[in-house]
């Protein structure tokens, strides 16, 4: 997919996909135990490590099978939004879905921008990009990402229990789906 058709704008922000140049902004926050506490991840231990990690995310970009857009806010970068596991097509199956993901710098958590940022990617993945389905899921810890989610309209679909291991511990995890029709 060419990063040039997704550069997104809202009232507040930019959302442009995210590139190597992007390394020295991503790097701070990637580092910071306060944010991976809570995501897929841990802390970068080192810049390479980031650096690898957006190449990674430039490649599923090329690859169609996903988009993490850089946030900015009054041209400070704010965090990350993406669409990741898009899945079109497999043999004889349609499936048109893909899964939300996302994270902000601590400076810029309270201020509504992820609510911003989701709607916008919400609105491009249903539209320009013919989605019919968004996944998200989170920590059952994370009342945040909780509330975020059903600000989006996203219907709860259930709990796992010990969904994953994560620094020797096992953790629930709450999973939302979202329909293009129930945007209607």
């Amino acid at each position: 997919m060419s990063a040039h058709n997704l550069t997104l704008h809202t009232e507040r922000l930019l959302l442009r996909p995210i590139t190597g140049a992007d390394l020295e902004l991503v790097w701070p926050h990637v580092a910071d135990p306060r944010i991976s506490r809570l995501m897929s991840w841990k802390a970068h231990q080192d810049k390479a490590e980031t650096a690898a990690f957006i190449d990674s995310l430039e490649q599923s970009r090329l690859a169609g099978r996903g988009i993490t857009w850089s946030i900015f806010k009054d041209g400070d970068f704010c965090g990350i939004i993406s669409l990741i596991n898009i899945m079109r097509q497999h043999r004889a199956l349609t499936y048109d879905c893909a899964e939300l993901a996302y994270w902000l710098g601590l400076p810029w958590q309270g201020q509504r921008i992820m609510s911003e940022a989701g709607r916008c990617v919400i609105d491009h993945a249903f539209g320009a990009l013919g989605m019919h389905r968004l996944e998200v899921g989170h920590f059952s810890s994370n009342a945040a990402s909780e509330r975020i989610i059903k600000q989006w309209k996203f219907q709860y679909i259930g709990e796992k229990r010990h969904a994953f291991k994560k620094d020797d511990v096992w953790h629930d995890a709450k999973f939302y789906d979202l329909l293009q029709s129930d945007l209607a």
